[in-house]
């Protein structure tokens, strides 16, 4: 059982350009476009607004232009291909045979790939999407903690259902 999805860091990386040029005339490249979303992007509302000074082109003028964008744009710029993640993960979910799906209930499911932000205390919420579907949801460091710690067998158990995190 399995499903595909064309949704990755690159993907993101558009829609957010895309979205900086819609809604305030600006014109990013694809590195702005990676660095907002390693520095603000999220999947839910953080609990504290973040901010970004952002540099383009305007598309008006020609000239460089900055603004300030939050996570909660970046939140909406990204909302669709997000949520199309966590449909994914529960359309598979349910096709899943249910002696497989009790030990993916039982032990949860691998997140892997590098989370948003190097500050571990942001939760980007991607985890928590998934979550509320009754997962209990792992990192790969996770994982790797229980390789480390000489517990091959567990840390091979957790990886029933790997899925993407957005890099």
């Amino acid at each position: 059982i399995s499903h595909s999805l064309r949704i990755a860091g690159d993907e993101l990386d558009e829609e957010i350009t895309n979205y900086i040029k819609r809604e305030y005339n600006l014109a990013i490249g694809d590195t702005t476009a990676e660095e907002i979303k390693k520095q603000i992007g999220c999947a839910l509302p953080l609990m504290t607004e973040m901010t970004m000074d952002v540099t383009g082109r305007d598309l008006n003028t020609g000239l460089p232009r900055n603004i300030v964008i939050n996570s909660s744009n970046i939140q909406e710029a990204i909302e669709i291909s997000i949520n199309e993640i966590v449909e994914t993960v529960k359309a598979t979910l349910e096709k899943t045979p249910p002696e497989l799906a009790s030990d993916i209930m039982e032990k949860g499911i691998v997140l892997a790939g590098r989370p948003y932000h190097s500050d571990p205390e942001i939760n980007h919420g991607i985890d928590t999407l998934i979550t509320s579907l009754g997962l209990c949801v792992l990192t790969e460091d996770s994982v790797a903690n229980e390789v480390e710690a000489k517990r091959p067998l567990r840390a091979v158990s957790y990886t029933h259902l790997t899925l993407p995190t957005i890099r």
